[in-house]
């Protein structure tokens, strides 16, 4: 950190791991069924007001059950601004929607989503959108405009 005073020139590489996720969102005060374990790696760089995290690499659940796997960068973490991430959830146990949401949904198949999430100026967009579930396909964009009176969905 070049002023750790004024929290500028901030170039670090981070990295979290553990057994289960639920407990970490424990600390944030969340409830969350048990997933799995999870790991992360970072390099977050700029300073405490503008702190942007490239080199994203995250991953959280079990093979055979649910896996959710995240790559990419944000450019401005500490608000949450200039995303670009390539996401990938796996679900292969039928029974694990119903364990996270806690309670009894519909069993469903087997479900692979990817897509490119970014966002800009009040826009988030998923590109790329892939959707398996069981046999059926979809594939698209999505956007979601937060900015205005109104959000705004739109899908192609």
């Amino acid at each position: 950190m070049a002023d750790p005073v004024l929290g500028t020139g901030i170039d670090l590489r981070l990295a979290v791991r553990g057994s289960e996720l639920a407990e970490v969102a424990g600390f944030a005060g969340r409830r969350l069924a048990p997933v799995g374990p999870y790991r992360a790696s970072a390099r977050a760089r700029g300073s405490l007001a503008a702190l942007g995290l490239s080199e994203i690499e995250a991953r959280a659940g079990k093979a055979g059950q649910a896996q959710l796997r995240a790559t990419g960068s944000i450019a401005d973490a500490s608000k949450g601004e200039g995303l670009d991430l390539a996401l990938v959830l796996d679900v292969s146990d039928p029974a694990f929607p119903s364990r996270l949401a806690g309670r009894a949904l519909p069993r469903l198949p087997p479900l692979r989503l990817s897509a490119q999430v970014t966002d800009a100026g009040g826009r988030y967009a998923l590109d790329d959108l892939r959707l398996n579930l069981g046999r059926s396909a979809l594939q698209g964009r999505l956007t979601l405009a937060t900015a205005g009176p109104r959000p705004r969905i739109g899908a192609t």
